[in-house]
């Protein structure tokens, strides 16, 4: 699929990576008899991590009495309505309550209609049938599912409309916008000079947003070309290689079991405890020290282990985005995002499993932060600089992995040449990343639905991998004895940017 079939040699590696300089004998993507297994540490930590935490998983869930999630228990730890067991340290415990199944005022088992009765009864799940026949009759429940099914209908005439009118569409959105911030600042001014109660502060607050938001749109507007080339693209894409909205929907299928067993397992490790003295003939039952662990941990290695999967999915889109893009012929491809998981799964597991444990560490790290804040103003602080930086991380991360399925390089390597590559197109990214979000974010804002924003995350994983190729063509080839391999449109783009830096050059 790259410009030349022979194999790059290790001299050729080391000037490609440079960057600046252009390698005829450069296959993009690398062929998997060219790559090799990356990151292996970070593939043996992830299977340790799993490994150590199978058996306390296991022991915690041995020790679970699962009475707890349907009876009550007195202040020794009896279980209302049972004949229990004589634990050992405990000398009030062993009584027979089979006779008495609700638990009294007094916190002790009584027989029903004998006194006052305390609920401190769990959250449960409907286990009654007709509970399940009442919710089925409820008229909010279809009107739910129109609610999810009209969005989805009206994502994908998004889709299509991208795909044929994107200029439109896009600039309509801006246009709209601006309008908007206008009329509201308009107004907000309006209702200060007319004396009523609204306060200057929030009208200059809401005037200095508007006026930065509209200068970015003024900005950004010159480059709004590639963006609309890009929705072109990735509409392209999307038509070229359905498999990948399928493979999207396979992973978050599993995204959403691992996280109902994660929880699931969790509420039952939360009835793994133990008695502990609290008075005389009082005993209350806490989690023991194993059980807390194990929970924490099974929190960790869940985000560690959606985040991984998430990864999987990034690099097969992104592989299969990278194939689409750099073949002579798109209409001979033979499966792109089966080829591309393949490639994912033999050899870059262990960078997607290191890229996954960086950004579980930050989140980890992020938790404890806000624990430690204890005033407003170190909270929204620490809030604010952590957010911003889990953007950037998400966002080399997500370059590292293209690269990783272009070239087959470690995590860190195509974390540093993502680097370089988006700083040498800061312009560019900005525009891309700005007016993306900008445009599908009053889409979801004026459609909301899960739907529509699954289809949009995907979207933009595709444009962010189109953008990526289109900066590594523009490195590797110079359009004369080395052709570009982008489509028509972004060529003409190019040569309208060029023709204008000339005119703007010129006149300097």
């Amino acid at each position: 699929m790259g410009s030349s079939p022979s194999i790059m040699k290790p001299d050729e590696l080391i000037e490609f990576r440079k960057l600046n300089t252009s390698i005829e004998n450069v296959e993009v993507p690398a062929r998997p008899e060219n790559r090799i297994v990356t990151d292996k540490k970070g593939f043996v930590i992830f299977g340790i991590s799993i490994l150590i935490l199978i058996p306390f998983v296991v022991y915690t869930l041995v020790n679970v009495d699962f009475r707890y999630m349907n009876y009550d228990t007195d202040s020794c730890g009896n279980f209302c309505g049972h004949k229990n067991p004589v634990v050992e340290g405990v000398p009030c415990s062993g009584g027979d309550f089979t006779s008495k199944p609700v638990l009294g005022a007094m916190d002790e088992c009584i027989a029903r209609n004998s006194g006052p009765i305390m609920i401190v009864r769990q959250l449960r799940l409907l286990n009654n049938p007709s509970d399940a026949a009442f919710l089925l009759k409820d008229k909010s429940i279809w009107r739910s599912v129109l609610v999810i099914f009209l969005p989805t209908v009206l994502g994908v005439l998004t889709l299509v409309l991208l795909r044929f009118v994107p200029a439109p569409f896009v600039c309509g959105n801006f246009i709209f916008s601006g309008l908007v911030l206008l009329d509201t600042t308009a107004f907000l001014w309006v209702l200060y000079f007319r004396g009523t109660r609204m306060p200057l502060v929030p009208v200059v607050a809401w005037t200095i947003f508007a006026v930065t938001i509209l200068i970015i749109f003024i900005v950004i507007f010159k480059r709004i070309r590639l963006v609309i080339q890009l929705y072109k693209e990735a509409t392209k894409v999307l038509a070229a290689m359905p498999l990948v909205v399928l493979f999207s929907i396979f992973i978050a299928f599993i995204q959403v079991v691992v996280f109902i067993a994660a929880i699931v397992n969790i509420s039952y490790m939360s009835n793994s405890t133990t008695p502990t003295k609290r008075d005389e003939n009082k005993y209350t039952y806490e989690l023991s020290a194993v059980a807390i662990f194990t929970m924490v941990f099974n929190i960790i290695v869940t985000l560690w282990f959606m985040r991984f999967l998430a990864g999987i999915q990034y690099m097969t889109v992104a592989g299969g985005v990278a194939r689409w893009y750099f073949s002579k012929n798109n209409d001979q491809l033979n499966s792109p995002v089966w080829s591309s998981f393949k490639v994912t799964v033999r050899y870059h597991l262990g960078t997607i499993a290191f890229g996954s444990l960086l950004m579980t560490l930050f989140a980890v790290v992020k938790i404890f932060l806000k624990l430690c804040c204890r005033n407003s103003c170190s909270k929204c602080c620490t809030k604010l600089c952590c957010n911003y930086a889990e953007v950037l991380l998400k966002f080399l991360s997500g370059n590292s992995y293209t690269l990783t399925a272009i070239h087959g390089q470690s995590f860190l390597r195509s974390a540093r040449r993502a680097t370089k590559l988006l700083l040498t197109n800061i312009g560019n990214i900005v525009a891309v990343n700005c007016v993306g979000d900008f445009v599908f974010g009053v889409f979801i804002m004026l459609i909301c639905a899960l739907a529509t924003v699954f289809y949009f995350n995907l979207f933009n994983t595709i444009i962010d991998a189109l953008f990526i190729c289109f900066c590594e063509d523009s490195v590797m080839n110079d359009g004369i004895s080395r052709p570009y391999y982008r489509s028509r449109g972004l060529m003409e783009f190019m040569e309208s940017t060029k023709k204008t830096l000339g005119r703007q050059h010129t006149q300097q």
